[in-house]
């Protein structure tokens, strides 16, 4: 399936590339002159399926090269490209490779534990030897760390759900000690370090209650080291994870994904679930750089060296920001809302009905929207006539949702505010 997508590429704001409500997971940009992949999930309310799906900015083309799985991570190297899959609508978990730029792929996953509670959720290819992947599964019963010494062919268990404490959410490698590995997880060991290739485990300390999504390793000054929580924030260590200090300066605990440019570490961008923020002094201050982002809740964030772009992903489809290291901030620091001026929450956490005010500056339509943490839309689309002052809107859909983190979304007019609440049951 090729489909135009028609964009100018020389605005300097974020660009919608395409790929609406496909419910983007991955992003991986390849070598020079070679299309992105892009890896979607499974959507609940549709039925649609997740693929994978080459894109080409220049051309103003995408292509769908492989259908019917849900994608939750892609990684790439000179040589192949590989993506884990599972997890939704009873698609087929595993772990896909392709040889020819992602034109063709195929399963590559013998000696993997896998069944329909299973996904593959985490890969990381040997910095310096393509022949070694490492690659985590997660479940309802935990996951496993498994390392492949022949590039994805066979796959031997070299940690497993005990060792693990958890399923597995992340994989980093450090580039200059590649012995020396980083595993989040979601479960009891949030984070875990091996300084040996996998023989041993350590737990690193930390208060970081909720689920790792993210691990980011300056690829200059590896000690330092930025993990990321679906529920917890952002955090810094300059130690090689032996301490952390929380990091903050932006207005929400969702930060999905982290990226940064090998020409300059202290410039960071993270995807929140307030859209993408900026720091151009390692974490220290932040701005808002949503100029272009329909959606606030970005869930995929990827940094194209050679090109100095960035690629992001929200509920509402695939975005480019050309030259996003500019000095100009101004642009990307939002105009503050002019009808819809607050929303608030309660009781949080609830356990049975949520109840929300909406403050209006004048009257307008309101348009809600309720999602899991992963993106799930819940209840499709709420409009109701909104009034000027506040508009009290009852929520009967929490009282049979199970425990976890949500996200409410209103719009009024050209507004857009998003609420993080919990159920606990």
């Amino acid at each position: 399936l090729h489909i135009l997508i028609g964009t100018s590429l020389n605005a300097q704001h974020w660009e919608f590339l395409g790929l609406q409500d496909e419910g983007i997971n991955a992003i991986q940009v390849q070598q020079t002159d070679e299309p992105l992949l892009v890896g979607t999930r499974g959507n609940y309310t549709t039925g649609q399926s997740g693929k994978i799906i080459k894109v080409f900015p220049s051309s103003q083309i995408v292509d769908t090269v492989y259908n019917y799985v849900n994608v939750n991570e892609i990684a790439h190297c000179e040589h192949y490209q590989i993506a884990g899959t599972g997890g939704v609508l009873g698609l087929r978990p595993g772990l896909l490779k392709s040889t020819d730029s992602g034109d063709t792929w195929f399963w590559s996953d013998s000696g993997i534990y896998l069944t329909s509670g299973i996904l593959v959720s985490a890969l990381a290819i040997h910095p310096s030897n393509p022949d070694t992947i490492y690659l985590g599964t997660g479940g309802l019963d935990g996951g496993s760390l498994y390392r492949s010494s022949n590039a994805g062919l066979s796959w031997e268990v070299i940690a497993d759900p005990q060792t693990m404490g958890g399923s597995v959410s992340e994989i980093a490698i450090n580039p200059s000690d590649p012995d020396e590995i980083f595993i989040g997880n979601v479960g009891v060991y949030t984070l875990l370090r091996t300084r040996d290739a996998g023989i041993t485990y350590e737990l690193l300390a930390g208060e970081w209650p909720g689920s790792l999504s993210d691990i980011y390793i300056d690829p200059i000054s590896p000690s330092r080291i930025y993990i990321s929580f679906w529920q917890n924030g952002l955090h810094f260590s300059e130690n090689s994870g032996d301490s952390w200090v929380q990091v903050g300066g932006f207005e929400t605990d969702l930060v999905a994904d982290i990226e940064s440019p090998i020409a300059d570490t202290n410039m960071i961008f993270i995807a929140t679930g307030e859209g993408v923020y900026r720091s151009t002094d390692s974490g220290q201050s932040w701005i808002p750089f949503n100029q272009g982002i329909d959606n606030p809740i970005v869930l995929a964030l990827e940094y194209d060296n050679e090109l100095n772009t960035l690629y992001c992903g929200d509920l509402s489809g695939l975005y480019m920001h050309q030259n996003p290291t500019t000095s100009i901030v101004d642009e990307f620091t939002p105009l503050p809302p002019t009808t819809l001026l607050n929303v608030k929450l309660f009781p949080t956490p609830t356990n049975n009905t949520l109840i929300a005010n909406i403050e209006l500056a004048s009257a307008a339509q309101i348009k809600i929207r309720l999602f899991t943490i992963d993106g799930k839309n819940l209840n499709g689309l709420h409009a109701i006539s909104g009034q000027r002052g506040i508009n009290i809107y009852q929520f009967s859909e929490t009282s049979v949702l199970p425990s976890g983190l949500y996200i409410l979304q209103v719009e009024a007019l050209n507004d857009l505010i998003t609420r993080k609440f919990t159920i606990v049951k």
